[in-house]
């Protein structure tokens, strides 16, 4: 009776035991799928979470079109046109970098300390000699100087000097042009305005280059300007002589109406006539004999009374 009664109890223990045995064994197949496909989603997010987002597309003022651009640089005409015949920089790329610096905002000031429309530094604008940066005239004049420096420099490079203006000049490369893509991107910026301001084209202003050339052509222009008035001045000598006759004559006139103000102003002192007081004289009297009223002795002289001391001197005309 013994042996049955064991067997049933240890069968028992074995029912018992069996599933806490298969929980503890692992997950099921269910559950094991469940599991990877959560993974792969996750490794999938972090794909998209690691892409470098594209860059937006900001409006610059370059972007403006010609019409908005001559609006927006009509005030500043006069300087900018002023500064490209002193220093030979064509009026279409300052403009072009003035909109790019500043959008032709005057009091304009950069996060470096840049000031104006032209941004120029304090250390640029100190060697310009440029005292106050918010001043037009001369934030133009010395950004125009800085620029004429640079197109000397790159050998009249537009998109080169550009770039080096934005970077500096060893930012740029005289043989292989700008180094960062900072610096390219200002430079496409203000050739994309030049290109819009001068529509193409611009050969009324040519980049100015120092060369022994070029000084030779301006002598031989000299020489044929010079050439070309002396034959105008023997072509026309009438005219000529008539012209310096009428300027003589002018000049005789001239001399003789000084000559005559001086003659009248010395005849007016002459007919000025003194008298010393003696005893017994007095302003009636004194009017009488000379034909005057006493009142306009009295004026001659700045007299207040009538009273009269003997030995002064009194005007009597």
């Amino acid at each position: 009776m013994k042996k049955p009664i064991t067997c049933m109890c240890a069968i028992a223990v074995f029912l018992a035991l069996s599933p806490v045995q298969e929980v503890y064994s692992g997950p099921s197949k269910s559950a094991a799928k469940k599991y990877s496909v959560k993974k792969r989603v996750s490794k999938k997010s972090s794909r998209y979470k690691t892409r470098k987002k594209r860059r937006r597309a900001v409006f610059t003022c370059d972007m403006y079109s010609r019409k908005t651009l001559n609006r927006k640089s009509k005030r500043f005409r006069k300087t900018i046109n002023h500064a490209s015949r002193k220093y030979g920089v064509s009026p279409h790329f300052i403009k072009a970098v003035i909109a790019v610096e500043s959008c032709f905002n005057p009091r304009a000031r950069g996060g470096l300390g840049e000031k104006g429309l032209m941004q120029l530094m304090p250390g640029t604008a100190r060697e310009l000699g440029v005292k106050n940066g918010y001043s037009p005239w001369q934030n133009i004049h010395g950004g125009t100087k800085y620029l004429k420096r640079l197109l000397v420099r790159y050998g009249g490079n537009k998109h080169y000097a550009a770039a080096a203006y934005n970077g500096g000049p060893g930012a740029v490369s005289v043989k292989y042009g700008p180094k960062f893509n900072q610096v390219k991107r200002y430079s496409r910026h203000v050739m994309r305005a030049y290109n819009t301001m001068s529509g193409g084209r611009d050969v009324s202003y040519s980049p100015p280059v120092k060369s022994r050339k070029v000084s030779l052509k301006s002598s031989k222009k000299r020489k044929l300007a010079k050439k070309s008035r002396a034959k105008f001045n023997k072509t026309n000598k009438r005219y000529k002589k008539t012209k310096l006759s009428k300027r003589y004559q002018y000049k005789k006139k001239s001399a003789k109406r000084v000559l005559k103000k001086r003659n009248r102003a010395k005849a007016r002192f002459s007919k000025r006539k003194f008298h010393r007081v003696k005893a017994g004289n007095t302003l009636y009297s004194l009017a009488r004999a000379n034909r005057t009223s006493v009142a306009k002795l009295k004026r001659l002289n700045r007299l207040r009374s009538n009273t009269i001391k003997i030995g002064t001197r009194i005007r009597l005309r």
